[in-house]
């Protein structure tokens, strides 16, 4: 009767059991293949050979899951001194940045202190004469010709105030003389 073939089939034979274990490698592959990515990433840090993942042969699928596996066993034991390899890099980052900006301060003082000899006297500061902090830097001549114009405008200043203070006394007299009234 149809008993055994029944029997057979849950068992599973060896056709059912190829079949579970290409469920399997499908899975493993996977999550190799995220692995994988990871690889290309950091192949060239790595000096990894970049394999296709994908064959259709199933040798070469259990020659390349046996390649990963050993692959990640190597990565995790890569991954622990990773943190402090970054962090060296970082602070050689940061030492790089701190001297950059060092060496650009000093650029620009020694064009600001090149530019005086050589500066026209004007109001408006030529191109290329900057402070570090983006401000517009005056040379001794530029200020030399602001205080001038300064002390021509307050030399000035007081005559004005001696026309505002005429007509403010002849207000003040036209109230005293409101008051007599």
């Amino acid at each position: 009767m149809g008993g055994p073939k029944s029997i057979r089939k849950k068992k599973g034979g060896l056709h059912s059991k190829r079949a579970i274990d290409l469920d399997e490698w499908k899975k493993q592959l996977e999550e190799l293949i995220e692995v994988g990515e990871v690889y290309e990433a950091l192949a060239p840090y790595l000096q990894m050979s970049q394999q296709p993942i994908l064959t259709e042969n199933s040798s070469e699928i259990d020659s390349l899951i046996n390649i990963l596996e050993e692959k990640t066993a190597e990565l995790q034991r890569l991954e622990r001194p990773l943190p402090e390899s970054d962090s060296e890099e970082e602070t050689l980052a940061a030492d790089i940045a701190k001297a950059q900006t060092e060496l650009a301060e000093l650029q620009k003082q020694a064009q600001s202190q090149q530019a005086i000899p050589h500066a026209t006297p004007s109001l408006v500061p030529t191109p290329g004469r900057a402070s570090v902090s983006g401000q517009a830097m005056f040379t001794m001549d530029d200020m030399a010709m602001m205080m001038a114009t300064v002390l021509q405008n307050s030399q000035t200043v007081p005559r004005q105030e001696g026309r505002y203070d005429d007509s403010y006394s002849r207000g003040s007299e036209r109230r005293r003389h409101r008051q007599r009234r």
